[in-house]
């Protein structure tokens, strides 16, 4: 039986980790947009770098979520990509693209189940395996991502941050066992 103590580390540890893998769901996203045509302009005819805004609100960078660190842009990757989980207006979690997601005793280690069936937009499933490469690719200190230190639990990040680090290098602590299964070891059991 867990202590009340212990219990909220392992709440901590799950939020942090859902904050983490809404991230790479939103960058892993992002790849599978883009226009197949070489015209810069819109259907409309007007410059296809037109602002994009949402409540108000313009991005300041390209909507490539671990690239994204401001208002702005947040706003607009919120309402264009779903995640592992979402929250309603109450805080209540649901699971969205994860259907399960299991800590061990010490929250050192997650194994994340995806559900079949989602797709990114040029139809490509998503799969564990998306997760994997795009935390990895955010948390490579070749990419320059402005967010890369929310996969500084993850082993393999520090790794990743040498400046000689292979741009293709991964975090060592992702495994995917099978197309739907994801598995994240950290480096430290985490609490927050």
């Amino acid at each position: 039986m867990l202590t009340l103590k212990e219990n909220e580390m392992k709440n901590n540890a799950f939020r942090r980790l859902l904050a983490m893998a809404a991230a790479g769901a939103m960058l892993t996203s992002i790849a599978a947009c883009g226009s197949s045509s070489g015209d810069d302009t819109a259907s409309n005819g007007s410059d296809s770098t037109s602002l994009i805004s949402v409540n108000n609100s313009e991005p300041q960078n390209g909507l490539i979520p671990s690239d994204t660190n401001e208002m702005g842009g947040g706003k607009v990757i919120r309402y264009l990509f779903e995640g592992l989980v979402s929250f309603d207006a109450k805080g209540k979690q649901h699971l969205e693209v994860a259907e399960s997601i299991t800590p061990n005793e010490d929250a050192t280690k997650y194994t994340i189940k995806l559900k079949e069936g989602w797709k990114f937009t040029n139809g490509e499933a998503v799969t564990a395996h998306s997760f994997a490469d795009t935390w990895s690719f955010a948390a490579n200190v070749k990419n320059a991502q402005k967010t890369a230190s929310r996969f500084s639990t993850i082993k393999g990040y520090d790794e990743l941050q040498d400046p000689n680090v292979d741009p293709k290098a991964t975090l060592s602590g992702l495994s995917t066992p099978d197309d739907y299964t994801l598995v994240v070891e950290l480096n430290k059991p985490d609490s927050v």
